[in-house]
């Protein structure tokens, strides 16, 4: 298949995606170039009631052209706090999970397998799209 014969399916596979991030309502936002992202302690991202957390965004990344962010939260429960990594597809509407540690440097000793960082579909109403919402707009 030639270039010219390339550019019409690649392009109905990227309409495919726009559409199907805008039906879960994620924000699809497109950088030139890398950008890095501080979060902020005091604004909660995602909480939960049972068992009580607060979510909050610790640092983030989106590489420059790329559908994509990667993003360390930070969950505050009464037991103390946890590190938690997630890369996003905000296009395909999927995320993939990276690890969760009590420290900043185990997160990647928490992944024992490949399959546990396959990616996943995000569904609207749950924290993981709660913050892959707040990730995707940065």
């Amino acid at each position: 298949m030639s270039g010219a014969g390339l550019i019409l399916p690649a392009a109905i596979l990227l309409t495919l995606g726009l559409s199907m991030a805008m039906a879960q309502g994620l924000p699809v936002r497109i950088h030139d170039g890398i950008r890095t992202f501080a979060g902020d302690p005091n604004r909660v991202v995602a909480a939960t009631q049972d068992p009580p957390s607060r979510i909050t965004l610790y640092s983030a990344h989106k590489e420059g052209g790329r559908p994509w962010a990667d993003a360390i939260w930070v969950r505050q429960t009464p037991e103390g706090r946890s590190f938690l990594s997630r890369a996003y597809d905000c296009e395909a509407g999927t995320y993939r999970w990276l690890g969760e540690a009590a420290r900043l440097g185990q997160i990647s000793l928490s992944v024992s397998s490949v399959a546990q960082t396959a990616p996943r579909r995000l569904e609207p109403g749950t924290v993981e799209y709660d913050l892959a919402r707040h990730a995707c707009a940065l």
